[in-house]
């Protein structure tokens, strides 16, 4: 067996236990992996996520006679350094509220710089959904401006997406799908940092490069992509340009 099927079967082992309530069989597994010498950085990092998953599912079945209160929707919304993770494993709770009675608290939220963009963003689609016509401030590293969350619109899907699916598919996916599912997460954080703005389609190549650079950097190989840029008639200095961006882009 492969190494990278090694990892993708371990993960997706981890992830039905914990589906089927076996958290215990869950952390043995996720101790026993983390104890080895070498583990992966991506790998390592998905194994504590679903450990605090784990962590956090134990104190959601004992706290079942305590639902989700307003006052404890506030306390998550308003914790000093809520992380991407812990933001995620509230989004369905998030979705069943209304949220026009948190509009302070997600308004001071959107505008904090402690934040991380992505959290940002989610929780204006969260808003979309519940077609919020207020005019909303947003504050994100790289740029700040207000919008009506029920008029926003969601580029992800765009053709310009699609067609990076594509040459994912046609460059990575047979070779490598761990790569290519890496691959596919980076492209969704990239339309986070991005977002409002679209993708320009002169864009593309170089982004398609950038993604898969930076992907293979991420598991600790070091990527040649000056034979790629040149298949695609593009300055490699422009794709470790985007390779630095996406290297500082919240993950």
């Amino acid at each position: 067996m492969g190494q990278d099927n090694y990892y993708d079967e371990l993960l997706s082992t981890i992830k039905n236990l914990i589906a089927q309530g076996q958290y215990q069989n869950a952390q043995e597994k996720i101790k026993d992996e983390l104890a080895m010498p070498y583990v992966p950085n991506l790998v390592e990092k998905e194994l504590k996520t679903l450990a605090k998953v784990i962590t956090s599912q134990i104190k959601y079945d004992k706290d079942l006679d305590n639902p989700w209160t307003p006052a404890k929707i506030t306390a998550v919304l308003t914790q000093p350094l809520l992380s991407v993770d812990e933001f995620l494993m509230v989004v369905p709770i998030l979705q069943a509220q209304n949220l026009r009675n948190f509009l302070p608290i997600i308004t001071e939220l959107l505008v904090n710089p402690a934040i991380a963009d992505p959290i940002k963003v989610r929780v204006l689609f969260l808003l979309q959904e519940q077609e919020i016509t207020t005019p909303i401030k947003v504050v994100k590293k790289k740029m700040t401006f207000t919008t009506t969350p029920d008029k926003l619109k969601w580029t992800y899907d765009d053709d310009n997406h699609q067609t990076m699916i594509k040459l994912f598919d046609e460059i990575v996916y047979n070779d490598n799908p761990s790569l290519y599912h890496l691959c596919l997460n980076l492209l969704e954080a990239y339309y986070l940092y991005r977002f409002p703005d679209s993708l320009a389609t002169l864009e593309i190549p170089v982004l398609t490069i950038a993604i898969i650079t930076q992907a293979n950097k991420m598991l600790g190989v070091d990527y040649a992509y000056q034979q790629l840029a040149s298949r695609f008639g593009v300055n490699p200095q422009l794709v470790a340009d985007h390779v630095s961006v996406l290297s500082q882009i919240d993950f």
